[in-house]
């Protein structure tokens, strides 16, 4: 069993009828980056990366885009308005966002760390053209040797879960290029959904979807890295390493008003992250055709409108330092 710290409880279900979820409370200089990377593939109907086309499974379109810059709303949220849980080393100089997606956490690290020089790392070109001075973005897959010549002060890893399939290795090169004294932390969710009352159907299509979801990871070498990131980063030799875990609600069902608005964020967010989650490993792993697929997702994302099923996601933040005598 990993030691954490849980900053919730048992969030507490709203009983009353007077509350409303996604649908009435929310609306429903990189030149480097070479024309060759923009050459997409599509796959039901949605848009994927072209530089080492399949090996990520999530999308990379504007819907995706939308999606991920609400997520990362969420992660605000989650941490007081916070763009990361352990504290930076003082006066940092070189910061790497690792799958960085739509740029929009290098962007405003960017912004809060003048004089820092920020780098964005990910297999999609989608990052916007207008940025800080001190950020850049590069093409690239991280599961490659780094050949970054500059050490960093702080490493940040969000949401890599489905790209990574060496976690020691990608740890260890993560230690070699940081700073003596250097910070990374880890950002992932687990694969599992809970509910401390047991509202989640056997059965029921939210139930199916993760099962289906854990094996088609396994088949694909992705499986779910959550409960051993504290291990990994120890073994690679990462000291003070620090575990935290949060509960993220799906749905407007908390009583805590803070709670809630994380509920009703995360619908937002679940609306299309089912399907982007599942329907290329459905498709591509468990050969399920695309319309079963489509409709195990949308009937996944239905059971979080039952205001009966009290689900939740786990938020796990693993961070660690490099010795300062390495």
């Amino acid at each position: 069993m990993v030691e954490t710290t849980t900053t919730q409880d048992i969030i507490a279900a709203d009983d009353s009828e007077n509350y409303s979820d996604l649908g009435e409370s929310l609306a429903s200089d990189t030149t480097s980056l070479e024309s060759q990377v923009r050459d997409y593939v599509y796959e039901n109907g949605r848009r994927y990366h072209g530089y080492r086309a399949g090996k990520y499974v999530l999308p990379n379109d504007e819907t995706e885009q939308d999606r991920l810059d609400m997520l990362h709303h969420i992660y605000l949220l989650l941490l007081g308005g916070d763009l990361q849980l352990t504290k930076l080393p003082k006066n940092p100089q070189w910061i790497l966002d690792i799958g960085t997606g739509t740029g929009i956490w290098a962007i405003d690290t960017a912004d809060k760390y003048p004089e820092a020089q920020v780098l964005g790392c990910d297999l999609s070109p989608i990052q916007p053209g207008w940025i800080p001075t001190n950020c850049k973005f590069e093409v690239d897959d991280i599961e490659d040797t780094w050949t970054w010549s500059q050490k960093f002060d702080f490493i940040h890893s969000r949401g890599m879960a489905q790209a990574i399939h060496n976690w020691p290795r990608y740890l260890k090169q993560m230690l070699e290029h940081l700073n003596p004294g250097g910070k990374m932390q880890l950002v992932e969710s687990a694969v599992t959904i809970y509910s401390d009352d047991n509202t989640i159907a056997e059965g029921s299509p939210l139930q199916i979807y993760f099962a289906k979801f854990a094996e088609a990871l396994e088949l694909a070498g992705i499986p779910d890295p959550s409960e051993n990131l504290k291990k990994y980063a120890e073994e690679a030799g990462f000291i003070n390493v620090e575990c935290h875990q949060k509960k993220l609600p799906w749905g407007g069902w908390p009583k805590d008003p803070k709670q809630k608005e994380l509920g009703r964020w995360s619908l937002a967010v679940l609306e299309t992250g089912f399907k982007a989650y599942g329907m290329a490993l459905f498709g591509r792993y468990l050969k399920m055709d695309e319309t079963t697929a489509e409709a195990l997702c949308n009937g996944a994302f239905k059971n979080l409108y039952d205001r009966r099923v009290h689900a939740y996601n786990l938020q796990w933040y693993i961070s660690g330092e490099k010795p300062a005598d390495s």
